[in-house]
């Protein structure tokens, strides 16, 4: 019968049996016996010491200095194993002398023991170190020998992160081989050879975006790793409503000399008769950037960014006074008529004060307003695919460069083969999301009346009723024009019709579409081994500012070790 306070079984269970009697032998050597010995006295809950620590012979005794318990091992030199020679396994010191602080778990120790969680899980924090060793294992760790574990078990998982940054040329080597219509370019400082700026873009992103409806989010997200740094990055959304990376690069800092940067490459991949609209936060740098290398694009101020803004700006008002004009303020960005902005923005002026007098004039309403935005965004009123790029690669961006960028490829290839796998599935014309948009239309409008003013003109009875002209694909409520699929007084006008309702969405939408964006594969790396690639030339180091981790130390204790495997 199970008692309600008896501990489940532990991992460190089999540690138990590590020592067992005169004449066990150990693989390794003296390293090997030691590593069983640490095991075996941290299982047990107690301490000892080395009388004798050399390369053929190791003595230890218990802690407790009364206590006779001791072991002796030895080099077999026939064999090559290291075996007990003599061993007195009883504790004369009794409970007293077990303890839960083993000075035998040290940093070395543990990484040892996390290194496969951290290298799945690479945002592993010191503080799950220190509560998994003591539920596991049964032994409290101070959080400072905690965290250099964890450091320890990065730098054998992940290698040495300052030498990421070389091999970046190698790893540009392998994947240009493969795919030379692929972006991928590494800048460095060439009197220094300090990196600088990492640019990715693989073909089948870039070929897949041009079946894409053309609006893209940029934003930038800070790095974690030793370096630092930020990650740039630019995406799309797919005929499904799935985010659809473009392309990422790796700068120092989010500055306008970067971002300026950053938009030159991503003009370098885009087709130049294509007018892309931006949506982004109002960094000067990607405003600038834009308009300098973007001329004839439209950029959109991301709605979610400006609420903060807003809600800054009127820090001092009554919390709920602040939200309820944080919600005239969406009525008018959402607004699809000139007459309802005006009505709203008057609300907003009349109640707002100065705060929102202040804050308006820096926002030109052709950059947020739907009404009077000059390109077509298709509803898109914020920048949350950046965003959710950002959170996609979250543990990514604790890893050292290499790895991070390998692991973003990786991500990306399995997310456009599982798409191309779902898509040759579909037999409708219109992708998943947007044909239950078109039914729970037609469920809401099926009971309209609609007059027919000429083959393609009508005038839906509604209240108030609107004009739809199928032949433009304009309705007089503004909503197909912003969004680019038809709205509820659309469909029901193309349904009076008897025409086929999908000739009238998008191709952007359709299935075949979808199926373009993801029909070119991201090609497997099938060996990140530096032996196999022919050496670069120049040493890349590290970027100069930034901080200094003890990787001489490091090395001592594990050696050097492979990037990736």
């Amino acid at each position: 019968m199970f008692c309600p306070h008896q501990q489940r079984p532990r991992l460190s269970d089999a540690w138990k049996e590590l020592i067992k009697s005169v004449g066990q032998l150990f693989v390794g050597g003296s390293e090997g016996f030691r590593d069983a010995l640490r095991k075996y006295s941290i299982v047990h809950s107690f301490e000892f010491d080395f009388v004798k620590n050399e390369t053929e012979r190791v003595t230890a005794v218990c802690k407790v200095k009364s206590c006779k318990w001791n072991i002796h091992a030895r080099l077999d030199k026939v064999c090559g194993c290291f075996y007990i020679k003599r061993y007195y396994n009883v504790h004369s010191c009794g409970v007293a002398g077990h303890t839960t602080k083993n000075c035998h778990a040290n940093s070395t120790l543990i990484s040892q023991l996390i290194k496969d969680d951290v290298r799945d899980k690479s945002k592993k924090r010191p503080v799950d170190v220190v509560d998994d060793l003591k539920e596991y294992y049964g032994v409290d760790v101070s959080y400072n020998r905690a965290w250099l574990a964890v450091q320890k078990a990065k730098f054998s998982a992940f290698g040495d992160y300052s030498d990421s940054f070389n091999q970046l040329q190698w790893y540009r080597n392998v994947v240009l081989n493969l795919d030379p219509r692929s972006v991928f370019d590494v800048e460095w400082d060439q009197t220094t050879n300090r990196f600088l700026r990492l640019f990715v873009a693989f073909d089948a992103s870039v070929q897949g975006f041009k079946h894409c409806r053309p609006v893209l989010s940029v934003d930038a997200t800070f790095l974690k790793a030793r370096h630092m740094g930020y990650l740039m990055s630019a995406s799309a959304k797919d005929g499904n409503a799935g985010q659809f990376p473009l392309c990422f690069g790796v700068v120092d800092s989010e500055n306008n000399d970067n971002w300026l940067w950053f938009m030159e490459k991503l003009h370098g991949i885009l087709d130049e008769e294509r007018r892309v609209v931006f949506i982004s936060d109002r960094h000067r740098g990607i405003k600038e950037g834009i308009a300098k290398v973007f001329p004839s694009s439209f950029q959109a101020y991301c709605l979610y960014h400006l609420k903060g803004n807003l809600r800054t700006a009127l820090a001092p008002t009554n919390v709920k006074y602040k939200e309820s004009l944080i919600r005239v303020f969406l009525k008018c960005a959402y607004a699809l008529t000139v007459a309802k902005f005006n009505q709203h923005m008057g609300n907003l002026l009349k109640h707002g004060g100065a705060a929102v007098v202040h804050f308006l004039p820096e926002l030109p309403n052709e950059h947020w307003a739907n009404v009077f935005f000059p390109g077509q965004r298709y509803g898109a009123m914020s920048s949350s695919l950046a965003e959710c790029f950002n959170s996609w690669i979250l543990k990514e961006r604790e890893l050292p460069v290499l790895d991070m960028v390998d692991r973003i490829r990786k991500k990306m290839m399995k997310l456009m083969c599982l798409r191309r796998e779902r898509a040759s599935k579909w037999e409708q014309v219109i992708c998943p999301y947007g044909e239950s948009r078109l039914e729970n239309l037609y469920d809401l409008v099926k009971t309209w009346k609609v007059i027919p003013s000429s083959a393609d003109i009508f005038e839906v009875d509604t209240d108030p009723s609107v004009c739809v002209d199928i032949g433009r694909r304009t309705c007089s409520c503004c909503w197909w024009q912003l969004n680019g699929f038809p709205c509820c007084h659309a469909v029901c006008a193309i349904k009076y019709s008897g025409k086929d309702l999908n000739l009238y969405v998008e191709r952007y939408f359709h299935v075949e579409s979808y199926r373009q964006v993801y029909s070119k594969p991201i090609y497997p790396v099938a060996s990140l081994l530096k032996g196999d690639v022919v050496d670069c030339g120049t040493s890349i180091l590290p970027p100069v500012d930034t901080p200094i981790w003890p990787n001489d130390y490091f090395k001592s204790h594990l050696g050097t070790i492979p990037m990736m495997k």
